[in-house]
């Protein structure tokens, strides 16, 4: 049986994982400038194609996403519930392109060139963390 002192602290990471993720998106965010794309990692993209290719014409099929984010660089975005969204640079947005356009930070490769805030905000992004954690505006201090 886990311990309410177990409980407690695995509360608390996963409040400083979601500090971290914030804070790094924020920071690619404030660059403003299109981004190289790293690719995808492998895991991933045979996770988004599987999905792609169950619900065709549902969601944006990834290879074309993919094509985008070489031709046009990447953003990132925060959206709802401070869910931070990579999308193609000259991508609009709004919920239907985050929806049909976007992929997670999570999914990107960290280990080709990619900047040290991204590289960052992939890293976090693969952590669990408390999407109920102190506003984003509370982190820039």
């Amino acid at each position: 049986m886990e311990s309410l002192e177990s409980k407690n602290n695995e509360g608390k990471e996963r409040e400083v994982a979601y500090e971290e993720y914030i804070l790094y998106a924020e920071k690619v965010l404030d660059l403003r400038e299109a981004l190289p794309f790293p690719g995808l990692n492998e895991d991933s993209y045979q996770e988004l194609k599987a999905i792609s290719d169950e619900f065709p014409g549902m969601v944006t099929d990834i290879d074309v996403i993919i094509s985008r984010f070489k031709d046009e660089g990447v953003k990132v975005v925060l959206w709802k519930n401070q869910q931070a969204f990579v999308l193609p640079f000259n991508s609009e947005i709004n919920d239907k392109t985050i929806e049909d356009d976007s992929v997670l930070p999570r999914h990107l490769d960290a280990s080709g060139e990619v900047g040290q805030n991204l590289k960052r905000l992939i890293e976090a992004g693969k952590q669990p963390h408390n999407r109920n954690a102190p506003d984003a505006a509370k982190l820039k201090k």
